[in-house]
């Protein structure tokens, strides 16, 4: 795992990164590989990172455009906004940052936003083995977009093609450790990252190329589902 600080603030850099150093140790994580940068021009010309501690305020660019830019780089990036002044957020909130911390950051703050990063991290990170009749695949589930039943087993649709297995709907729900995925109806399991528009009665993923049914009684904790995981979309 990667980890970047972006403050022109040497003192915010070392205290964020002693945070994270007190965090791994204290729970016995395995400690991750921490860079610091006091530019936006050296974050964006630097390696990707899992998780980005960024400074709004930055002498060379704007928050807002690195944000931006790093996002359409790797939409997975998991972005922690550092900022003295409040009115900065509603500008971060344009590029889908994950949470915040308000200078001076209070550690029992950072704490609870590293630890959801971090779940958030690994949860898009999990991988998964889908056993076909040729082969077994191995995937992350960040690139399962639906699961369907398909007679005793199901099809797993995936960005790197269709695959047909034998396990059924109901084991693939307990095997997915994701808050992302949801079942509108009891044959089809959905991505949320992969929806684009819903209905009472249909959802919408790929802009068209997928369409599934949603049951009338499960429609209210799909929307909340969903709505939910916009607020905190990495």
């Amino acid at each position: 795992m990667r980890i970047a600080i972006c403050d022109d603030d040497n003192n915010i850099c070392m205290q964020i990164k002693e945070m994270l150093s007190a965090y791994f140790k204290s729970r016995d994580l395995e400690f991750p590989q921490i860079i610091v940068y006091n530019t936006g021009s050296a974050l964006l010309d630097g390696e990707d990172c899992d998780i980005i501690f960024l400074d709004m305020q930055l002498p060379d660019m704007d928050g807002v455009d690195i944000g931006r830019k790093l996002k359409s780089r790797n939409k997975y990036t998991i972005i922690i906004v550092v900022t003295s002044y409040i009115d900065y957020l509603d500008d971060a909130l344009r590029f889908n940052t994950f949470r915040y911390l308000t200078k001076p950051i209070i550690s029992s703050r950072f704490n609870r936003n590293i630890s959801e990063a971090l779940e958030l991290h690994y949860s898009q990170n999990q991988k998964m083995v889908i056993v076909t009749e040729e082969s077994n695949i191995t995937v992350c589930t960040r690139d399962i977009i639906m699961i369907e039943t398909n007679m005793r087993g199901s099809i797993v649709h995936t960005t790197q093609g269709d695959f047909r297995c034998a396990m059924p709907i109901s084991e693939w729900l307990r095997h997915i450790n994701n808050s992302g995925f949801l079942s509108p109806h009891r044959s089809f399991i959905v991505n949320l990252a992969y929806v684009t528009s819903y209905t009472h009665s249909d959802i919408t993923l790929l802009n068209g190329k997928y369409q599934v049914f949603i049951s009338r009684r499960r429609y209210n904790d799909f929307e909340k589902a969903y709505l939910l995981y916009l607020e905190g979309s990495c």
